[in-house]
């Protein structure tokens, strides 16, 4: 029985020595299938490493970049500034506050926390105030509730929404270069007390601005004597455009403006149309003149500030010459570019159509 047991337990192990083989062989080249697959995805770690290394030294670049040409930018308007006040002091004062206009900062804080369900403007007007761009990206890279506390003013509960709202590194990027503008302020010399334009009359802001404007020219025309008329009736001569609006509303019946004189778009609200006045500038010039330009007032609250800008805005592009823009009755037409800048625009009041003349 012993022999017979051995025998067999020989004859086993040699029919079990083929099945262990193959599955040691089959393991190996499963161990040996993951080691290259981790050695694939730690060279491919390591390149995403190097690659998200170089685009932070990019970043850091564009960011200093930035930084500098934000410098020069203040440098050149600062320059304005001292040639303004050599050229209109004692009268009119210029100051410019650089970053002074945190603005874009706040709303950018506005509209990250919009979903952090606390009173956003407050936190945000609060937070913008006491830390500046960068300084706020730290603290939320750390985490910081308590700086939040102590230099904004937000109570331990706001901070930690705050912190909330804001951990995604897209804030992180935003904030690394969203635009603290500067700002500028213009003074007039009332009886030796210099007032900002805001406390100033409308007459003594045309005081304080006009001069400032007609620095920019050697030649300036101020176009304010078209010729007019009313509802298509004859043309009349040219003539002041304040006696003109006074003459319309005497005919009219309408009340006088007494010295007050909002732009039209103070008050939007609906109000029948009494009659249509149409205006007409008729230049004449003997001598030949180099860039001529004309500015047209624009609403303080629409956003640009340039009949250019104004002009980008509604195209949603920059122009390449040729187009045309049409808006609240005129009819802007881009004539010259160069490079990327409108160089010369016409301007034109569309005309209204003949009754039956209209298309369709």
């Amino acid at each position: 029985m012993t022999e017979l047991s051995e025998q067999d337990a020989e004859s086993t192990q040699v029919v079990e020595n083929p099945s262990e083989d193959s599955e040691t062989a089959e393991l190996k080249a499963a161990l040996e299938k993951a080691r290259n697959d981790l050695l694939a995805k730690d060279r491919e770690r390591a390149q995403l490493i190097e690659q998200v290394g170089t685009l932070r030294r990019e970043r850091a670049e564009m960011l200093s970049r930035l930084s500098e040409l934000r410098d020069e930018r203040f440098g050149i308007r600062h320059g304005i500034v001292r040639r303004i006040n050599a050229t209109l002091s004692p009268t009119i004062k210029v100051s410019l506050d650089q970053f002074g206009d945190p603005d874009e900062y706040r709303k950018l804080l506005e509209e990250s926390l919009r979903d952090g369900r606390l009173r956003r403007n407050v936190v945000a007007s609060r937070m913008a105030g006491a830390m500046s761009p960068p300084e706020l990206a730290e603290v939320i890279k750390q985490r910081d509730c308590q700086a939040l506390v102590d230099k904004a003013e937000l109570n331990p509960d706001q901070a930690e929404k705050v912190l909330a709202a804001m951990s995604g590194s897209q804030m992180l990027f935003d904030l690394e270069t969203v635009e603290l503008a500067d700002r500028p302020k213009i003074e007039l010399n009332d009886n030796g007390t210099f007032k900002e334009t805001a406390l100033l009359s409308t007459g003594q802001k045309c005081t304080t601005i006009l001069p400032i404007l007609l620095m920019e020219s050697e030649n300036p025309l101020l176009i304010d004597q078209p010729e007019w008329r009313v509802n298509e009736e004859t043309w009349q001569p040219a003539e002041e455009v304040l006696r003109i609006d006074n003459a319309v509303r005497e005919r009219f019946g309408l009340p006088s403006r007494a010295g007050r004189i909002p732009q039209p778009w103070i008050d939007r609200s609906p109000c029948p149309v009494v009659a249509t006045v149409q205006l007409r500038h008729v230049v004449e010039c003997e001598a030949p003149v180099q860039s001529p330009r004309l500015a047209i007032e624009l609403p303080a609250d629409a956003g640009f500030e340039t009949l250019a800008g104004f002009l980008l805005f509604r195209l949603g592009r920059i122009p390449s010459g040729g187009e045309i823009v049409e808006h609240e009755g005129r009819r802007y037409t881009v004539l010259a570019m160069e490079r990327n800048r409108i160089a010369r625009v016409k301007v034109q009041r569309i005309e209204p159509e003949p009754d039956g003349q209209a298309e369709g």
